[in-house]
Order: structure tokens, then C-alpha cells, then sequence
């Protein structure tokens, strides 16, 4: 019986090292976190497209236009954009687009000082739907 728990015991060790290793472990976790698809931390929303950063500016540009958001400051560069605007209510909207490969980019947007969560909810839908 001891032997039996014991070969047990070593073919999970074994295969937690072989899944730890080949990098299909981090795949896992990866595929897990990544599930979630959009996240909202301290006021800021984020999302990572599958697209490159002048085309996730430029459909965050024409969004922000469509929803009668006024842009006070709009800068690209090849590694990151920024949109800053404000709703006709006076409250301040900041876009960053940040370059994570030349086909990919992440996507964050702050409605007000603390974040309005349903505002900024908006503005990525809008934004994801030019995509």
C-alpha cells in the first residue's frame, strides 16, 4: 500500500515539473486571466486589442467625436497615444494607447478623477465596435 501511494505521489510530482516547464502551465494561466477580456482597476479601464496602435487611436479618436466628447489634446507616437477630452458636463475623459507589439495594443480609459465605470464601459464598446 505505502508503495502504491508513494508511485502516485511521484507521477504527480513528475507532471506538475513537465507542466511547470513546457510552458503549458503558463498557458493555462494565462488563457485564465486573460478570460476576463476587459478590467477595471482604480477608476481606469482596460482592454487589449488585437490591432496596432494607430488604428485603436484612430477608432478611439472617431468615437470620442461621435460622442460629442470635446478633444483638447490628442498626440501619437509610435509607441503610445493619449486623448484627452472632457463631456459637455465638464468631466475629463484620458485615453492612453500603449504599442504591445506592432499588431497588438492595450487600450485605457479614465472617465473623471475616480473613474466612472459606466461612462468609461460606454466609450470601450463604442471604441470596440469601430474596430
Amino acid at each position: 500500500m505505502f508503495l502504491k501511494c508513494r508511485q502516485i505521489l511521484t507521477m504527480i510530482c513528475l507532471s506538475a515539473v513537465v507542466l511547470t516547464n513546457s510552458g503549458c502551465f503558463a498557458l493555462l494561466l494565462g488563457g485564465a486571466a486573460g478570460a476576463a477580456g476587459v478590467v477595471y482597476i482604480q477608476g481606469v479601464l482596460e482592454q487589449n486589442f488585437d490591432r496596432n496602435i494607430k488604428d485603436v487611436h484612430e477608432a478611439a479618436l472617431k468615437t470620442m467625436k461621435a460622442q460629442e466628447i470635446y478633444v483638447s489634446s490628442d498626440v501619437l507616437n509610435y509607441a503610445d497615444a493619449e486623448i484627452k477630452g472632457e463631456y459637455e458636463d465638464g468631466e475629463a475623459v484620458t485615453v492612453n494607447v500603449k504599442a504591445l507589439t506592432e499588431k497588438s495594443s492595450k487600450l485605457k480609459i479614465r472617465v473623471g478623477v475616480f473613474g466612472d465605470e459606466i461612462k468609461s464601459n460606454v466609450l470601450m464598446r463604442a471604441i470596440e465596435k469601430k474596430l
